[in-house]
């Protein structure tokens, strides 16, 4: 379905003498709702005094046949895409749209309408700038240039780093300082730290196991480093919870290799069962960031992905079609998700390429039985997905985003003045505990960030 803030109405100015309509652009309104036409009516003063011409105009919404809304394909009736079965809906928008009355005097317009607030007044700024400026064409044709002086340093290193390599064997990992001797008690390590840390510290922010399925599972196994998914959650749980371990670096690397060694022979012959393609997709997320965080090997990365989502792409018919159970529908809307999210960065750092689309209709659900904190980073993600997944955000963003590999980019005039309002709107649409400030353009909104995530 095409998204409303992909095609909306705008203001279309036309007189008695002309039927011709200009140009429409795609974007929405200043006031984020369905933008009317500006009709002007011309009728000649009989006073005295004067023998000016008077014109009468009004900009908003209103339900005189006097006002034409367009949308931007230039059919008439069409109100943000819509059919006429949701002339209703649009009816109800129009009657909440501000309407001010202006008359032209001797080329002088006067607003006849009284503004009663202040949010009035700055919507009424706005529609008179863009709209009855004499340079109302700026907004929407000229293109204001961005230039970035350089690409971004880590990203240029680490790019460099994995295309000098990608054609060479990796050597095995040897590491400075590290004595062969040393023993590991791996299970201990596991029963004792890594999985209860992991289910206490991280999981409750990816929700990526159900805690009940997943200890049920782990305590029935005679041995669980012989089961790949709990070597999986390991491997993710030292990369992920590093700082909260006591190892040293050299010994933390140890561990993870030793996890990681061993569940992806295990995870290469899962591929071949059509049985563990659920399984299969799961761990695969779970070795993502020991790949591109510990060992900054996005190729081997890149394999486990693409075979990743490939199976992905036999699962969906299996979702779609409710052949999963309440718990594996859950974990495998965030799986999928996390998955394509990594491929997308890998593409970053191998192909200088960034993709932001995303469809605004994902929505991640929780189980009743899950933490209270889990529920809350899964809203936290829909409301977030619901903003960069809307065409404008996400063609905004990946023109913004050339800037880092030191490449040049321009944005329209009327973007640059529509995407704070945007923003702002769907700021201002976020549950209370949601909002960490009260203005998400403060000068000082980096600090609050950096305060409430150091927390």
């Amino acid at each position: 379905m095409e998204s409303a803030l992909a095609k909306s109405v705008i203001p279309t100015i036309t007189s008695s003498s002309s039927s011709s309509l200009p140009p429409s652009t795609i974007y929405p309104s200043f006031s984020g709702q369905i933008k009317p036409a500006l009709t002007l009516s011309y009728s000649r003063s009989t006073s005295s005094s004067s023998s000016s011409s008077i014109i009468s105009s009004s900009i908003g919404g209103t339900s005189t046949s006097s006002i034409t809304s367009i949308d931007d394909s230039g059919d008439e009736n069409s109100v943000g895409g819509y059919d006429d079965n949701n002339s209703s809906a649009a009816n109800k928008l129009n009657q909440i749209e501000p309407v001010w009355q202006l008359t032209i005097v001797d080329g002088h317009i006067r607003l006849d309408s009284a503004i009663q607030t202040l949010d009035e007044l700055e919507m009424y700024t706005r529609a008179s700038l863009r709209y009855l400026s004499p340079f109302k064409a700026i907004f929407s044709t000229e293109q204001i240039y961005f230039d970035s002086p350089s690409i971004s340093i880590p990203l240029a290193s680490i790019s460099f780093m994995q295309r000098s390599i990608i054609k060479k064997p990796r050597k095995k990992f040897l590491t400075i300082g590290y004595d062969d001797s040393t023993t590991y008690d791996y299970r201990a390590i596991a029963d004792k730290e890594l999985i209860p840390l992991y289910l206490e510290k991280y999981n409750v922010m990816t929700g990526f196991l159900h805690a009940p399925t997943f200890l049920k599972h782990y305590h029935e196994l005679d041995d669980p480093l012989d089961d790949p998914l709990v070597l999986a959650v390991c491997v993710d749980a030292v990369a992920a919870l590093r700082h909260n371990l006591h190892y040293t670096p050299v010994e933390k690397r140890h561990l993870a290799d030793y996890f990681y060694t061993k569940c992806k022979n295990m995870l290469l012959d899962m591929f071949d069962d059509p049985t563990l393609k659920f399984e299969s997709v799961t761990i695969t997320t779970f070795l993502q960031m020991f790949l591109m965080d510990m060992v900054i090997d996005f190729a081997e990365a890149r394999r486990l992905v693409t075979i990743a989502l490939l199976i992905c792409s036999e699962l969906d018919v299996a979702y779609a079609k409710d052949e999963m159970n309440p718990v594996e529908r859950v974990l495998y809307q965030r799986h999928r998700l996390t998955l394509a999210m990594f491929n997308r960065t890998i593409d970053v750092v191998l192909e200088d390429r960034i993709d932001l689309t995303a469809s605004a209709t994902i929505k991640l659900n929780t189980l009743d039985d899950e933490p209270e904190t889990l529920k809350q980073y899964v809203a936290v993600s829909n409301h977030i997905l619901e903003f960069v997944g809307t065409p404008f955000v996400a063609n905004v963003l990946k023109r913004i985003n050339r800037l880092i590999y030191g490449q040049s980019c321009s944005l329209r005039l009327d973007d640059i003045l529509h995407f704070e309002p945007l923003a702002r709107e769907w700021f201002d649409g976020l549950p209370p505990e949601f909002r960490i400030c009260k203005d998400p353009f403060a000068p000082n909104v980096h600090t609050l960030i950096e305060n409430n995530t150091s927390q």
